[in-house]
């Protein structure tokens, strides 16, 4: 009887000790995942975007990059050292080495905005009065506006770009419009160019008086310059090889390969050749003599 007594004490000995080690178990992992949900609960969702250059138009030993391409950023000064995906091209057509790609990944860090809040505050005051500022300056200046998209499809690629002057002061009338349209396909690239200007009748009028005149006495025909009054006998004419002087639309002398070619030649004093000379006389004759 005494032994059963004794064993039974025995087994409720064990079930205790195992059931406070269990207890003791279950509140260190209750103490752990407690601390790592505070960990996670002080970290905010905050988003990282690198931009780069895509030279992979410019060097054939570099792979072009897609959207959804994984990309590996390596910064040691900020620490990085990650794989980001390729969220936006910016694609320069005439200009392909100034193509920019956009990585962008969200990660979790302790936010910014927790902390020197006070000061934020002061700082976006102070952002507000010099905003609200400048809007008023603005007013009684020129505004300009600019518009810029990138459509893809399978096909193409097409980029436009516009851009409005509009005058902010006594009125609002529109000065001027451009907008410039660029379509790449797999086989040409088009682009298409739209002016509307709407301007002063009496600046118009005073352009084209003064173009006119310009054009009276300077006028490109053939690739060639023509410098003279238009309806003047006389003219002087540029080409690549030569530059001629024209009377009446005939040529009468020309410079060409370091040498003059003239038609008729009137000397009114003297000629010299190398170091030799034809001087006139006191008596009306010519003498030719060495000069040098």
């Amino acid at each position: 009887m005494k032994e059963i007594s004794a064993l039974f004490a025995y087994i409720l000995l064990a079930i205790s000790a195992y059931v406070a080690a269990g207890m003791s178990q279950k509140r260190n992992n209750l103490l752990t995942k407690g601390q790592a949900y505070l960990n996670d609960y002080v970290k905010q969702w905050e988003s990282i975007e690198l931009t780069a250059a895509d030279l992979a138009a410019i060097d054939k030993d570099i792979t072009s990059f897609h959207i959804g391409t994984k990309v590996r950023a390596e910064s040691k000064p900020h620490g990085l050292n990650e794989l980001f995906t390729v969220i936006k091209l910016s694609i320069n057509l005439l200009n392909p080495g100034a193509n920019r790609l956009v990585l962008g990944k969200s990660v979790q860090a302790f936010s910014a905005a927790l902390n020197g809040l006070e000061s934020a505050q002061a700082q976006i005051g102070a952002e507000v009065k010099k905003t609200a500022q400048a809007a008023a300056d603005a007013i009684r200046n020129t505004e300009r506006n600019m518009l810029a998209s990138i459509e893809a499809s399978a096909e193409s690629i097409q980029s436009i770009v516009s851009e409005s002057y509009t005058l902010k002061e006594d009125t609002e009338a529109l000065i001027s419009a451009v907008s410039t349209e660029i379509e790449q396909t797999k086989n040409s690239v088009e682009i298409q160019f739209n002016q509307f200007s709407q301007d002063i009748e009496a600046a118009a009028s005073g352009a084209d008086a003064q173009f006119e005149e310009i054009r009276k006495f300077i006028r490109f025909v053939d690739g060639k310059i023509l410098l003279g009054e238009v309806g003047n006998e006389l003219e002087l004419q540029i080409a690549n090889d030569r530059i001629s002087f024209l009377q009446d639309g005939a040529e009468v002398a020309y410079f060409s390969n370091r040498k003059l070619y003239v038609t008729d030649a009137e000397i009114l004093h003297s000629l010299q050749i190398g170091g030799f000379a034809f001087v006139p006389r006191a008596n009306g004759n010519v003498s030719w003599k060495k000069v040098v």
